[in-house]
């Protein structure tokens, strides 16, 4: 059985170790709608935001271990990354700044990588802007 579309996001925030609760159990709820089942599935469906961030991460460890989804390809989690970070910003659920500044910490992360660089400069660039009104990206 094919895992559901949205798994990129669980991907992304894993790799890059992010705790967006909601997102977690929104996936975990359309997995078991899916057909698929566990224990630790139905609990990750069920947490909220005042889950413990380190019992929360360590859940998203064990379904996605037991649905053997991989974490090692970086480049993989790059692009479902940036792929979840522009779909946010599309549809309005993040602010501009928020984004555009998990793009920079995500590419200090993964120390500048070429895939992540462009939106890195546009942080800077949008900074720049922001407090001195004049940039030169």
């Amino acid at each position: 059985m094919k895992l559901v579309s949205t798994t990129y996001k669980v991907i992304a925030l894993r790799y890059f170790e992010i705790a967006e609760h909601k997102v977690y159990s929104d996936w975990a709820t359309e997995m078991l709608i899916a057909g698929f089942d566990s224990e630790n599935l139905g609990r990750l469906a069920g947490v909220e935001k005042t889950f413990n961030e380190d019992a929360l991460s360590e859940l998203v460890r064990k379904v996605l271990s037991e649905f053997k989804v991989e974490l090692d390809d970086e480049s993989l989690a790059i692009q479902c990354f940036i792929r979840l970070r522009i779909q946010q910003l599309l549809d309005n659920m993040i602010e501009l700044e928020t984004g555009l500044f998990s793009f920079n910490k995500a590419c200090l992360k993964t120390d500048y990588d070429e895939e992540l660089m462009p939106f890195y400069l546009l942080y800077h660039a949008y900074i720049s802007l922001k407090e001195e009104e004049i940039q030169f990206y």
